[in-house]
């Protein structure tokens, strides 16, 4: 896998990496240890750091950066079920020759080595498990708030999962259930690339009630933009969700 902690970028496939430095054993970087297997490289743009390590030990470091405090032991073992599943499809469906799996939101977040005792039992417990649809192993998507009710993965994706299906669920102790961000319109300006911005509505909502498209009205005409866009132009957590609504303030 590929750690981007202060290491920014990613390797571009087909990028030849030279590997300036190798060990194994522990290393201390920026306050977190990694353990395993490391290997620091650099490309013409940028330095990146690769901890290999056993899929089990990978499990178990995911579910502690993922999940939040006191979590019951049932919820630890759903999770590593997850973690585990998910990290195989996504190593399967790679083609990346420099990593398996990335160390952030585009994979699963990784923090390097972190002792917990109730993880390591949970994810002992569940050692190879994993979730399959058919024979084979399902897309394991998750997320931390869902809102009152999970998405269609058609609104985010483009495409139906057979085994991934809409549901109500309650999610109050989230900090995410509720959230207010304020966003200067030069910032939305410049994250979708549309100068000259009068107005921005909401077109339509997707079924379960987030915002599927917006109207942007601005001096060369009107464009559509979609809310998932939206997000991924502004960023996953300036933007923590397309279920939202909005109130202009001057700019």
């Amino acid at each position: 896998m590929i750690w981007a902690g202060i290491f920014r970028s990613i390797p571009e496939e087909g990028n030849k990496l030279e590997v300036m430095g190798k060990l194994k054993g522990d290393l201390l970087v920026d306050g977190t240890h990694y353990e395993g297997k490391i290997e620091v490289c650099k490309d013409k743009a940028g330095m990146y750091l690769i901890n290999e390590v056993p899929l089990e030990e990978y499990v178990k470091n995911v579910v502690s950066a993922e999940v939040g405090m006191n979590w019951a032991l049932e919820a630890l073992k759903a999770q590593a079920v997850i973690a585990r599943t998910y990290a195989l499809y996504q190593k399967s469906t790679n083609r990346n020759p420099n990593y398996d799996l990335t160390s952030t939101v585009l994979d699963q977040v990784y923090k390097g080595s972190v002792e917990d005792a109730m993880i390591s039992s949970a994810v002992a417990d569940t050692r190879g498990e994993v979730l399959t649809y058919k024979g084979k192993l399902i897309e394991a998507f998750y997320h931390s708030t869902c809102g009152g009710e999970t998405e269609d993965p058609r609104e985010v994706f483009g495409k139906s999962y057979p085994y991934l299906k809409p549901v109500k669920s309650d999610c109050e102790l989230s900090p995410y259930s509720m959230w207010e961000r304020k966003i200067p319109l030069r910032e939305i300006a410049k994250a979708l690339d549309i100068s000259g911005i009068k107005e921005i509505s909401i077109q339509s909502y997707t079924s379960t009630g987030r915002v599927r498209a917006l109207k942007v009205r601005h001096d060369k005409g009107v464009s559509i933009v979609k809310a998932t866009d939206m997000r991924k132009a502004l960023g996953w957590k300036r933007l923590p969700s397309t279920k939202f609504t909005f109130t202009r303030k001057g700019n």
